[in-house]
């Protein structure tokens, strides 16, 4: 090796590493032109591990378990996976020919016309007539996704309410987490955007038309890997009154970041703006505070129901004067972090409590009903 072949070869590889990675993101945040499988290899040949329900490839007698024999008139046994990927993925519309089956002498022919398909980055359950709604992450279908999934609980019967699960979410499509508190909060601010360019200085507003859900009893969940959009939604229900937070702090993300495609495929993130909650505070290096702590020591659900219970005593005016100082004041900062510090969602006793408290909460309509009280923190625009 001369100087500059370490150099040339780490270019190179992190080069040709940038497409992947940033493709990645983009499906994950876009979607993407295809039929609507999971691949895997087993034993030289690729297999189907799941499909999108009402997918495309579904839809067209798909199955989970099938083995991929041809694509496209191309064999597909010992294909490399990115040139088999190549194959089946193409313009929304377009249709592409199949030979699949659980062996190769039981292949049969499928035709699928490839469709755009978003990620469904949300998760239902519904227990004792509580949902638990837990959504992964943001991207272009996450409002609807959450809108489909009540929905369909509701139309089964009535609900006692909705645990709303952000724990361990990074964040995602703003615009996303903006039509999710929607979906609760009828009107007034969910947040503003601020940074040097005056372009950056934007409000969003809820709209009326687009609440889904504006009575329905509602529980977040949220830990110290809840960040960005995820930190959007708790603070904007946690101001407007519309939900109780229980968890810890959360991750302090609170920026936007403006994405743009490179001609190598890859992505350039150019933060634009910092984000503020209906109240006022900015969120950014500080994260959101819990209106129920569960990352405390010796904190566990009787104790913090009791809490729950009782008027407030000034915490709420207090913890909105420090976190207005936080910006520009360590102190006030660090006495915010540690009143509930930020903890992972794999914090098996945090994680018990915090599951036990929102449930407890929906459970008792009075309690419910003063823990929101006691932790509604006055918002001027609303």
């Amino acid at each position: 090796f001369n100087d500059t072949a370490p150099t040339e070869i780490y270019t190179l590889a992190l080069r040709d590493a940038l497409p992947i990675c940033a493709q990645g993101e983009r499906t994950q945040r876009e979607g993407y032109d295809g039929i609507g499988v999971g691949i895997r290899t087993v034993d030289g040949y690729f297999e189907i591990s799941d499909m999108v329900a009402e997918g495309p490839a579904a839809s067209a007698g798909m199955r989970v378990g099938d083995r991929i024999f041809e694509v496209a008139g191309v064999r597909a046994v010992g294909l490399p996976y990115d040139r088999l990927s190549a194959l089946i993925q193409g313009p929304e519309g377009s249709w592409v020919e199949m030979k699949v089956g659980p062996t190769e002498q039981r292949a049969r022919g499928i035709t699928v016309r490839r469709r755009h398909l978003v990620p469904n980055t949300v998760q239902a359950s519904l227990s004792d007539g509580v949902a638990t709604i837990r959504i992964e992450r943001f991207n272009n279908a996450t409002q609807d996704n959450v809108r489909q999934a009540i929905q369909r609980y509701l139309d089964k019967g009535p609900l006692r309410g909705v645990v709303l699960d952000l724990r361990g979410n990074p964040g995602g499509v703003m615009v996303q987490a903006v039509g999710v508190v929607n979906l609760f909060v009828p009107q007034g601010r969910i947040i503003t955007t601020r940074g040097r360019n005056p372009s950056s200085i934007q409000w969003f507003e809820a709209q009326k038309p687009t609440t889904a859900f504006p009575d329905l009893p509602l529980v977040v969940m949220i830990d110290g890997q809840t960040a960005s959009s995820g930190e959007i939604v708790a603070a904007a229900l946690q101001d407007a009154g519309r939900a109780p937070l229980v968890g810890s702090s959360t991750y302090g993300k609170g920026s936007v970041q403006h994405a743009t495609q490179l001609p190598n495929g890859g992505e350039l993130f150019i933060t634009w703006s910092r984000i503020y909650a209906p109240s006022g505070y900015s969120f950014d290096g500080q994260g959101v505070q819990p209106s129920l702590c569960t990352s405390l020591p010796g904190a566990n659900v009787q104790t913090l129901l009791t809490e729950a219970a009782r008027g407030d005593r000034g915490e709420q005016a207090l913890l909105a004067r420090h976190r207005l100082a936080a910006p520009d004041d360590g102190e006030a900062l660090a006495q915010l972090r540690a009143a509930c510090p930020p903890k992972p969602a794999d914090s098996v006793t945090s994680t018990a409590a915090t599951v036990s408290l929102a449930r407890a909460l929906l459970e008792d309509t009075a309690l419910y009903r003063q823990a929101l009280a006691s932790r509604h923190i006055n918002v001027a625009e609303r």
